[in-house]
Parts: structure tokens; C-alpha cells; sequence
């Protein structure tokens, strides 16, 4: 994950970058990646966007300050493992939620190899 996301933090100048993985349950959502303390995240929480990811595989973009949250749908042949979750400098236009999308996907191949080898990310 460490090595996933330094290559977006310089793909799109993101700030944060965390990959939100389901837990057994798939009641909620538990936050990877550098710097966090494994914060659990509720999929039921109407508040939160988080829900409509996983559960509607939808990206989603929220104002986050001067900038805007990305979260993208991280799934591989119909199994729903969780979130990229993005924060970028700027609102993203189309083709960069498209790159988005595209490397939550990638991120699901390689979370589905890797998953039989290890749990850590």
C-alpha cells in the first residue's frame, strides 16, 4: 500500500491517501495506510459517503476545504473490498475520476493476489 500510495500521491497531487478495506461483517470500514490508527469507518452512517461506494460501487466526491475527497469503489469481478480514499488539492474533473476509478480497480487485483500471501497493505 506504502508504495501504491506514494505513486497517486504524485499521480494527482494527493494529500492523503488510504485504502479503506470491508471488514468480515461488512458492516464497516477499516482506514489503511500511512499515519492512520486503523479508524473504523460504519457503512450504515448516513452522513458519510462511504456506503454508497461499496454498497452502490459509485464514485463519490466531497468538498474537503479548498479542495475535494475522492472515493472510489475498490472491486474485482463483483467483490466489494472496500475504498480509495483520495484527498486532492482541487475539485477533479471527469478524466481524473476516471484515473481514480481506474487505479481503485487496479488496487482490487492486487489486494486479491496478495490477500492468500499476507494481511498487511
Amino acid at each position: 500500500m506504502k508504495v501504491f500510495a506514494h505513486r497517486l500521491t504524485e499521480e494527482f497531487g494527493a494529500g492523503r491517501v488510504s485504502f479503506l478495506i470491508t471488514d468480515f461483517a461488512g458492516r464497516s470500514l477499516i482506514r489503511l495506510g500511512e499515519g492512520t490508527k486503523h479508524e473504523q469507518v460504519p457503512l450504515d452512517d448516513e452522513d458519510l459517503p462511504y456506503g454508497l461506494v461499496v454498497v452502490e460501487q459509485q464514485v463519490q466526491v466531497v468538498p474537503d476545504g479548498a479542495g475535494a475527497r475522492v472515493l472510489a469503489p475498490v472491486t474485482a469481478r463483483g467483490d466489494a473490498m472496500g475504498a480509495l480514499d483520495l484527498v486532492l488539492p482541487s475539485t477533479p474533473d471527469e478524466g481524473t475520476l476516471d484515473r481514480v476509478a481506474a487505479a481503485a480497480h487496479a488496487l482490487a487485483y492486487v489486494v486479491t493476489t496478495e490477500r492468500r500471501h499476507t494481511d498487511l497493505y
